[in-house]
C-alpha cells in the first residue's frame, strides 16, 4: 500500500485527540467564589508539572511545614555502621558533610570496619518506576532511593584530560568515574544509574570521604544491607535535616525538580516501616476521593503521562493550596505560578493578584499545542480588566 493513503487511512480512522490541539482554560474569582472563564473545564489533560502543586500540597497536610527529614546510624559489635535512609530529598554534600561531622562525636571508635547503606525503606520496584526506567543524560531521569545523595546526580567537567567535580563541596569520588565517562561527555549533570548498584552505594561512598576528613579510619568497604531488619543492632545517631519540608518544597517548585517530586510521592505514602509506589498511589487516590478531585496520578512530578487531570479539579487543588502560594515561583507583576512542560505539552497555573485583595486562580493546558500558555495568560488577564471596568 502507497505511504501516502496508509497516513491518510491512519488519519481518518485514529482518535482526532491524537492530532488535534486539546485546551482546557479556567480562570476563577477567589473573591466572588465563581469562574469567569470556562473552556473545556471537564476535559483531563496531561498536567505534567503542574501536578507538583498537588504533590507540595497532600506533603504539607500530612507532614507540616515544619517537618525535617532524617536518617539513622545504628553499629554492631564488629565495628560496623549502619545508614538507614527514609527518603531525604536533599541529602545534598553540604548535608553529608555535617551529617558525618556529627556523627563522628558518636562513634564509639576512631576506627570503623564497613560501612553498610539500607535503602530498605524504599520498597525494589521503587527505586525503577516512571521517569527513572530508562538510562539518560538527562537528571529528570535520577532514580529515587530512601537514601539518595546529591539528588542521585553528579556534575562534573573535563578539564584537559582529567575529569573534575564542577561543585566545590562535592568531590568526584573514584567509584563513580566509570559512570561519568560512559557518558561520553565534556561536563554537564548526569544521573548516577543502576548499574553496579552506584545509585545505591553512593551515598555511603561520599559519607566514607566525609568521615575520613573527620579523621576516621575505615578499614572495611562500603556495602549494601542485605538482611530484613536492624532490630539487635544500636542506633547511636538520628540526623534531622537542616532543611523544613516548606524549604524542600520552595525547592521543588522553584526548580520543578522531579527527584524531589517523588522522593514526596514515596514518603506521603509510606505507613511508617515501608514504602511502594502502590501504597502512595493508593494514599493520593483516597485524598483525591475525599476532597471530591477527579483525577488520574500514579506519580508526584508530572513526568508521566498517564497522569491526568482537567482544569476545573486543578482548580480545586489549587484553592486548598492558596495558604501556601507563596511557596510558588513568582513574577514582578503579582502572579504566583508553576509552569508544566513535556513534548507536546505545555500548561501553567497559579495565582494572579489583580490588586491587593482580588485574587484570581488559573489553569491553563495545552496538549498538542504550539500555543505559547503565558500568551494565553495574558488573554486571562484582559478579561480580568474588563470584567472590573464593567461592573
Amino acid at each position: 500500500m502507497n505511504k501516502r493513503i496508509l497516513f491518510f487511512l491512519i488519519f481518518i480512522f485514529s482518535p482526532l485527540s491524537l492530532f488535534s490541539a486539546q485546551r482546557s482554560v479556567v480562570l476563577f474569582d477567589l473573591e466572588n467564589n465563581r469562574p469567569l472563564y470556562l473552556e473545556n473545564e471537564k476535559t483531563e489533560l496531561i498536567p505534567a508539572s503542574t501536578i507538583k502543586v498537588l504533590t507540595a500540597l497532600i506533603s504539607i497536610e500530612k507532614f507540616g511545614l515544619d517537618y525535617r527529614f532524617f536518617t539513622k546510624v545504628f553499629e554492631d559489635d564488629k565495628n560496623n555502621i549502619y545508614i538507614k535512609g527514609f527518603g531525604d530529598p536533599l541529602f545534598t554534600s553540604d548535608e553529608i558533610k555535617k551529617f558525618c561531622q556529627k556523627l563522628s562525636l558518636k562513634l564509639k571508635t576512631r576506627k570503623i570496619n564497613n560501612i553498610i547503606i539500607d535503602q530498605t525503606f524504599f520498597s525494589q520496584e521503587s527505586i525503577n518506576f516512571e521517569g527513572t526506567k530508562r538510562l539518560s543524560s538527562n537528571t529528570y531521569d535520577s532514580p529515587n532511593n530512601a537514601l539518595a545523595a546529591n539528588f542521585n546526580s553528579v556534575c562534573f567537567e573535563k578539564n584537559a584530560n582529567t575529569y573534575i567535580s564542577c561543585e566545590k563541596e562535592t568531590p568526584l569520588l573514584k567509584e563513580i568515574l566509570f559512570i561519568v565517562k560512559n557518558s561520553k561527555m565534556d561536563k554537564g549533570r548526569i544521573p548516577i544509574p543502576h548499574l553496579n548498584n552506584a545509585n545505591l552505594l553512593y551515598p555511603g561512598y561520599l559519607i566514607k570521604y566525609f568521615l575520613e576528613k573527620e579523621n576516621i579510619v575505615i578499614n572495611g568497604k562500603v556495602k549494601l544491607f542485605t538482611e530484613n531488619n536492624l532490630d539487635n543492632l544500636k542506633e547511636i545517631f538520628h540526623y534531622n535535616s537542616d532543611f523544613t519540608l516548606k524549604d524542600t518544597i520552595e525547592k521543588m517548585l522553584f526548580y520543578s525538580n522531579n527527584f524531589i517530586a517523588n522522593q514526596l510521592f514515596l514518603c506521603i505514602g509510606a505507613d511508617g516501616t515501608k514504602a511502594s509506589i502502590e501504597k502512595s498511589a493508593d494514599y493520593y487516590k483516597k485524598y483525591l476521593a475525599d476532597n471530591k478531585i477527579n483525577a488520574h496520578v500514579i506519580e508526584g512530578s508530572g513526568i508521566s503521562r498517564e497522569n491526568k487531570i482537567s482544569g476545573d479539579d486543578m482548580i480545586k487543588i489549587l484553592k486548598k493550596f492558596k495558604p501556601y502560594y507563596l511557596l510558588m515561583k513568582k513574577d514582578n507583576n503579582g502572579n504566583f505560578y508553576k509552569t508544566g512542560t513535556l513534548t507536546g505539552v505545555k500548561n501553567l497555573c497559579g495565582y494572579y493578584f489583580y490588586e491587593k485583595d482580588k485574587i484570581f486562580l488559573y489553569s491553563i493546558f495545552l496538549n498538542n499545542s504550539s500555543l505559547n500558555p503565558f500568551n494565553e495568560f495574558s488573554v486571562l488577564k484582559k478579561k480580568i480588566k474588563k470584567n472590573f471596568i464593567n461592573l
